[in-house]
């Protein structure tokens, strides 16, 4: 059902960094769950990572800025992991003969209904998308989306996988999404949902370019539908 061939090109390309250097990717995809609670009420996890950094002289947004220079600087002058990541999307409905593959796609669609009905439900979620798009430029919006592709979905992913395998992988990189949009339970679920849709996405087209591409046009369609429509 999956474009495994694609699929294991991506994750050759991700194994064969070296340890440092998809050290450094995974902590670029982690530190920004320290900063969920730098708010009014800063949590002990951001005040222990603020006070250790303090005494070296440093400070948390320097330190990321950092990291995630060096981390950009690392793919982007990688041209193997480039390449398998940004390659031409292959995508077809084979998958849909198969039995395993046809009650999947139930299931895909049973949930985005469910997705939907969560919208209409508990309507917290739109306030809270439309907290998030009041102040938000189309540019940052655009880098957010590829951003959460790179780190929420292609680095958890495929580094959970060395260690335990593709259902290891999802099943982590689902966990780690979750808490990354844990602003209240009924958006938690929903966002859980839009996840799975893109690490299916990725493995289907064996491609990082399609979630990319789907990403950025849905937080346009909510930024339109914020901005001009509502």
């Amino acid at each position: 059902m999956w474009n495994w061939a694609n699929d294991g090109e991506l994750l050759d390309a991700f194994s064969s960094l070296s340890k440092f250097e998809k050290s450094l990717l995974f902590f670029w995809a982690c530190l920004p769950i320290v900063t969920l609670g730098s708010g009014l009420s800063p949590s002990q996890t951001y005040l222990l990572a603020t006070s250790l950094l303090n005494i070296f002289g440093l400070n948390y947004t320097m330190v990321y800025t950092v990291i995630q220079g060096l981390a950009l600087i690392l793919i982007f002058s990688n041209r193997n992991l480039l390449c398998a990541m940004f390659k031409a999307p292959q995508c077809n409905f084979d998958f849909l003969k198969d039995k395993w593959g046809y009650r999947l796609a139930c299931w895909a669609v049973i949930l985005m209904i469910f997705s939907a009905f969560l919208l209409w439900w508990r309507p917290e979620i739109l306030i809270t998308m439309r907290g998030l798009t009041d102040n938000a430029k189309v540019p940052d919006w655009m880098f957010s989306a590829v951003k959460e592709e790179l780190t929420d979905r292609f680095i958890f992913y495929y580094a959970i996988v060395l260690l335990s395998g593709r259902s290891g992988g999802l099943l982590f990189s689902m966990l780690f999404f979750a808490i990354f949009h844990d602003y209240n339970h009924a958006y938690m679920v929903n966002m859980i949902l839009a996840g799975s849709f893109h690490v299916f996405l990725l493995l289907w087209s064996g491609s990082l370019s399609l979630p990319i591409l789907v990403h950025i046009l849905s937080n346009s369609a909510i930024f339109f539908f914020f901005k001009f429509l509502s």
